[in-house]
C-alpha cells in the first residue's frame, strides 16, 4: 500500500482533512451499524418479522434495508430517549488496555491536520486522541463553516447520543439530512476547501455520494478526495472513480486485515518519509538498490550520484533505495526522515534550499540558510534532489549560487545525513574537489 505524495503535500500545508467511519474505532470493539442494530434489538422487544430481517444482517446488507431497520427499532422501543439510552450502551468499546496504533498515528498527526471529521457516534476520538468539548462541532452551530477555519475541530457530522436531537440513524433522519439545505452547503464547502481521506467508511451514504457527484461535474479541477478501500470491493471502486475519488486500494488475506490495513496506512500518513515509494511499474535493478543500501548504512557514502539520460529510471532507482532503507531496522539505520525535492524547471538560486525547507513543512518565513540547514542536520534525513541538472545549467550567477549551497550541504550532512542525487550531468571535478574526501561520493 502506498500514501499517494499528493496526501503528503495536504498534509505538509495543514490542508488534509482525514473523515472517518466506523471501521476507524472497530479497533476498540465498537460494533458497526449492523452490529448496532443487532446489539440494540436484543434490548427490545421485536416483532418476530423484524426478529428475522435483523438476523440477515450482513456486509452486503445495503443502506436502504440498514436505515429501514432502525427506523423500526426507534419506533418499537416506544421512546426516543429509551432509543438513545439502548445506543449510548451499544457503543461502549468492547476492547480495553493500551492505546491501539492507530490512535497514537491520529493523536500525532493532529498537529498536522485541520481537524477530523467523522460519521461515529461514539466518543473513542475524544477518549483516545484528546479532542475536547470545546473542539467538539455539530451542524447545528451558528458560523459553523467560520468555526471550521478557525480552529482544530472534530466534526461530528451524525451526531451523538449527547446531541440525540442530532443523532441520523434511521431512515427519517437520512431523509432529513438530505433535505438540509444549509448542511449540504456546509458539506460542498468542506470538500472543495480540503483535501478529504475516507478511512474506515464505506461511502453508502447516499446524501454523500450525491455531493461528490455534484462537486465532480461542477467543479472537477478542484475536488481532491481520496479512499482507503479494500481490493475486494470493485464494484464500489468503480463508482467512486466516476464521480473523481481516487481509491487507494488494500488486500486484505495472507495475514492482512482489513484492520491492520487502516493500522498500516495511518502510520504512513504519520510518518516523516517524504519520499514517495517508486512507481509501480519499477523492477529490477536490485544490485545498484542493494549499493545504494549498504553504502549508506554503512555511511560509506554522503552522496550517492545517480547518472543517465532522461527516461532509464535514475529517480525511481533512488525511490527505490530510499525505501529498502526505510525497512531496514537496527542500529545501522541512523536515518530518521526522508527528503524528496524534484529541481526540475526550478531557475531560482535559492531553489535546492528553499526546496528543502518546503519539504520538511517549514514555515515558508524561515528564510535564513543557517537555520534551514541547522533543522535539516537535526533530521538526520536521506535527501534525494531530483533533476539536479536544471540549475546546474543556468546563468551566472545562479549557478554559482546553487552549487556553493549544495556543497554546503553536503559537508553539513557529512555526520548528519546521506543525499542522492539524480542527473543528466555529473558534478565536474571542481566541485567535487570543494567536498574534499572522495569516499564520500559513489556514483551509479
Amino acid at each position: 500500500m502506498t500514501v499517494p505524495e499528493e496526501l503528503f503535500r495536504a498534509k505538509k500545508s495543514r490542508a488534509l482533512l482525514p473523515f472517518f467511519g466506523a471501521g476507524v474505532s472497530a479497533a476498540l470493539g465498537v460494533p458497526s451499524w449492523r452490529g448496532l442494530l443487532k446489539k440494540i434489538s436484543e434490548k427490545i422487544n421485536c416483532p418476530d418479522t423484524l426478529t428475522e430481517r435483523i438476523k440477515l444482517l450482513d456486509w452486503n446488507t445495503d443502506f436502504e434495508e440498514l436505515s429501514y431497520i432502525a427506523s423500526e427499532l426507534m419506533r418499537v422501543s416506544g421512546d426516543t430517549q429509551v432509543f438513545m439510552n439502548f445506543l449510548q450502551e451499544a457503543l461502549k468499546p468492547e476492547i480495553s488496555g493500551d492505546m491501539p496504533e492507530r490512535f497514537k498515528a491520529v493523536s500525532e498527526l493532529r498537529d498536522d491536520l485541520p481537524g477530523l471529521v467523522t460519521t461515529n457516534f461514539d466518543t473513542v476520538l475524544e477518549d483516545y486522541c484528546g479532542f475536547t468539548p470545546d473542539e467538539v462541532l455539530y451542524r447545528d452551530y451558528k458560523d459553523l463553516i467560520k468555526r471550521l477555519q478557525q480552529k482544530k475541530f472534530l466534526f461530528k457530522i451524525h451526531g451523538d447520543p449527547n446531541k440525540s436531537d442530532l443523532i441520523v440513524f434511521t431512515k427519517e433522519q437520512y431523509k432529513s439530512l438530505e433535505s438540509d439545505t444549509t448542511y449540504q452547503d456546509v458539506l460542498k464547502q468542506i470538500f472543495l476547501r480540503w483535501a478529504i481521506i475516507f478511512v474506515g467508511y464505506s461511502i453508502t451514504d447516499t446524501y454523500i455520494l450525491k455531493n461528490l457527484e455534484y462537486l465532480h461535474r461542477n467543479y472537477v479541477d478542484e475536488l481532491e478526495v481520496y479512499a482507503l478501500l479494500p481490493d475486494a470491493e470493485f464494484e464500489l471502486q468503480k463508482q467512486l472513480r466516476r464521480i473523481g475519488v481516487r481509491v487507494i486500494p488494500y488486500t486484505v488475506g495472507m495475514g492482512i486485515s482489513a484492520h491492520s490495513a487502516v493500522d498500516a496506512f495511518l502510520a504512513l500518513l504519520d510518518s516523516k518519509d517524504f519520499i514517495p515509494a517508486p512507481e509501480s511499474g519499477f523492477q529490477g535493478r536490485v544490485d545498484e538498490i542493494n549499493q545504494i543500501t549498504k553504502a549508506l548504512l554503512e555511511k560509506q557514502s554522503v552522496v550517492i550520484e545517480i547518472l543517465g539520460p532522461a527516461g532509464i529510471g535514475k529517480t525511481q532507482l533512488a525511490r527505490a533505495a530510499a525505501q529498502n532503507i526505510r525497512q531496514e531496522e537496527g542500529s545501522s539505520n541512523t536515518y530518521n526522515t526522508s527528503i524528496f525535492v524534484d529541481l526540475i524547471n526550478k531557475k531560482g538560486s535559492n531553489s535546492l534550499i528553499y526546496g528543502i525547507r518546503d519539504a520538511l513543512g517549514l514555515s515558508e518565513e524561515k528564510t535564513d540558510k543557517e537555520e534551514i540547514f541547522d533543522e535539516i542536520v537535526s533530521r538526520q534525513p536521506i535527501i534525494i534532489i531530483d533533476n539536479v541538472e536544471d540549475p546546474l545549467n543556468q546563468v551566472e550567477p545562479i549557478r554559482t549560487e546553487f552549487v556553493k549551497t549544495l556543497i554546503q550541504l553536503i559537508n553539513k550532512l557529512e555526520t548528519h545525513g546521506a543525499l542522492m542525487i539524480t542527473s543528466r550531468t555529473a558534478l565536474s571535478e571542481e566541485m567535487k574537489s570543494q567536498i574534499g574526501d572522495g569516499n564520500k561520493i559513489i556514483t551509479i
